[in-house]
């Protein structure tokens, strides 16, 4: 309604939980010359940024692999709430980790499209939910790179680490550490990167900044409705597989 109306868009991720009406948007928004950016806050945040430009510069050489894990304890996420009401918990509300899962996102916009999906997901009974809390997906990258992603309701001490590995070097970053660590082949020596984001709050107001920029034409969005279906794409195949 509002894309048909020539609103600018910020949208929620995830695009949807199905792909009714998908098209519609993408030709909207591209007939109507609409800046519409689908959120995606670790974007903006150091970590992310210099883990992307390692890659696109081709530090580590031929990437093989990507190894991701994430996850936190759904009931302390909103302490003041009651977890079994939330979104993430109820079917009605498309809840679920898979769909709730930023990491789809993020390992296509670090390595490119994928080929081939495979995964499993699991409600372990550990929480009062009627969604899945667990959930393990198999990616093969166009490019060639094999990876595995990790997602949980159950971490019991908040968890985002990404493991990238190739023929000249590997990094590893893991959020509650806040560095990354770059082996060298070549220098057989491991650097280490300081990324802590003092108030973490910043990478929400950096992303803010990006789309009042993007309304006012001086960026195109970082996420597109585009770029969001191919990730839907990836999180239908895993519900389905």
């Amino acid at each position: 309604m509002a894309a048909k109306q020539g609103s600018h868009l910020f949208i929620e991720k995830p695009l949807s939980h199905s792909y009714e009406g998908l098209d519609i948007l993408v030709r909207l928004v591209k007939e109507k010359n609409l800046f519409a950016h689908v959120g995606s806050n670790w974007k903006f945040h150091p970590a992310f940024i210099i883990m992307k430009e390692m890659i696109n510069n081709q530090v580590l050489g031929k990437i093989t692999g990507i190894q991701v894990i994430a996850g936190q304890w759904l009931p302390a996420w909103h302490p003041l709430e009651d977890y079994r009401n939330m979104y993430s918990a109820r079917k009605s509300l498309a809840g679920g980790i898979v769909f709730d899962s930023h990491e789809f996102d993020y390992v296509t916009w670090l390595l490119g499209p994928v080929n081939r999906v495979h995964g499993f997901t699991k409600k372990s009974g550990v929480l009062e939910i009627e969604t899945e809390d667990v959930a393990v997906a198999c990616l093969e990258f166009k490019s060639g790179v094999l990876g595995t992603v990790h997602v949980d309701y159950i971490q019991r001490t908040y968890c985002r680490r990404y493991h990238i590995s190739g023929d000249k070097g590997t990094i590893e970053w893991d959020y509650v550490e806040g560095v990354i660590k770059y082996y060298d082949a070549g220098k057989d020596k491991i650097n280490t990167i300081d990324v802590r984001m003092e108030d973490i709050n910043e990478m929400y107001l950096l992303q803010c900044e990006h789309i009042i920029r993007g309304v006012q034409g001086i960026e195109d969005p970082v996420t597109t409705v585009i770029d969001a279906g191919k990730v839907l794409d990836i999180q239908m195949k895993i519900k389905e597989s």
